[in-house]
């Protein structure tokens, strides 16, 4: 059987949202060989899915599913690459960090509503410039960990079955076109 091309990206939105390998747990991998398969069948249940394969993620997860959860797992920031995987989203290079580096600063005393509405403007602008700027570092991270995984699997084509992994799939800096049409507007 011919492999089949592919970006690093949809590999992993296939292998996270499609097959479903993060849900499969010890049981399913094909190394394990141990476990009661009806404990199986109730632990995917338990978590919502079909267990039939009539519809859903069932316990038959593909063994390239397998290969790029284990592969990933040993690299730095997986749980990044994984969480945006499962829902097939890229990691919001904008609004994705959870923690920013940012005091607010308190008004100035006796401003009056005019001046304080401009402070507070330009206070919030500061601050979502501050969680763009830890939005778009972790986003590195998260780039770099989809980067090391495609090299992983373009050098070694032999790890994949049906897959043949031709390129990242991802803008490095997704946040370059919109800061070249600032740029272009403002003159």
């Amino acid at each position: 059987m011919a492999k089949r091309e592919t970006t690093m990206w949809n590999l992993l939105v296939w292998t996270y949202h499609n097959q479903r390998v993060h849900l499969a747990g010890d049981n399913f991998h094909p190394s394990a060989g141990t476990g009661s398969i009806m404990a199986a069948v109730q632990n995917v249940a338990e978590l919502g899915c079909a267990t039939d394969g009539s519809r859903g993620s069932s316990f038959a997860v593909h063994s390239d599913a397998v290969e790029v959860d284990m592969v990933l797992r040993k690299l730095t920031g997986h749980p990044l690459v994984i969480d945006a995987a499962k829902i097939a989203e890229p990691y919001d290079w904008q609004y994705g960090a959870l923690e920013v580096d940012f005091a607010p600063q308190s008004p100035p005393v006796g401003l009056a509503t005019r001046a304080l509405a401009k402070w507070e403007t330009q206070q919030d602008r500061l601050y979502h410039q501050a969680l763009e700027a830890a939005s778009q570092r972790v986003y590195g991270q998260f780039f770099q960990a989809v980067e090391m995984l495609a090299q992983r699997f373009q050098v070694n084509r032999s790890l994949l079955a049906k897959w043949w992994v031709t390129g990242i799939g991802l803008d490095r800096c997704p946040w370059a076109a919109r800061e070249a049409v600032e740029k272009v507007a403002s003159g």
